[in-house]
C-alpha cells in the first residue's frame, strides 16, 4: 500500500521512534489489542497508550484492550515482564492481566470503534 501510494513502508519500531510523526493510525483486526499494545511495548514506545475496542471485548479475553505506562515499562527494565518472550507465545491478554494493564470494562453493547491511543 505504501508503495502503491509514493510513502515509504515503515515498520512499527521507526515510526513510533520518528519526532515527525505526531498521529499514527492502525488499522488492526477486531481481538487484537492487547497485541498491538505489547508488540509497540516490545517496539520500545514512550508515552501513554491505550488499545482497545468499544464493544468492550479483546478476542477470548474479558478485556476492552490494554494500556501501556511507565509502570509497565518499568516492569519491562526491571526484567518482571519480557513482551519478546509474551510476543512469542502470543499470550497478550495474561502478560498485561499479570501487571494489572488491562483494560476491562465488560460488554458494552456497542460495536462502533477500534482505537489506539497513544501520547508521547
Amino acid at each position: 500500500m505504501a508503495e502503491r501510494h509514493g510513502v515509504p513502508a515503515l515498520e512499527l519500531d521507526e515510526i513510533l521512534a520518528s519526532p515527525e510523526i505526531d498521529a499514527v493510525a492502525i488499522a488492526a483486526p477486531a481481538a487484537r489489542h492487547a497485541q498491538l499494545a505489547l508488540g509497540a511495548l516490545d517496539a520500545g514506545i514512550t508515552g501513554q497508550l491505550l488499545a482497545f475496542g468499544t464493544d468492550g471485548l479483546d478476542g477470548t479475553s474479558d478485556a476492552a484492550g490494554a494500556f501501556v505506562d511507565e509502570a509497565v515499562r518499568k516492569a519491562v527494565q526491571d526484567g518482571t515482564a519480557s513482551p519478546s518472550a509474551a510476543l512469542a507465545r502470543n499470550d497478550s491478554g495474561p502478560f498485561f492481566a499479570s501487571l494489572g494493564a488491562q483494560l476491562v470494562t465488560g460488554p458494552t453493547g456497542t460495536n462502533v470503534a477500534y482505537l489506539a491511543i497513544w501520547l508521547r
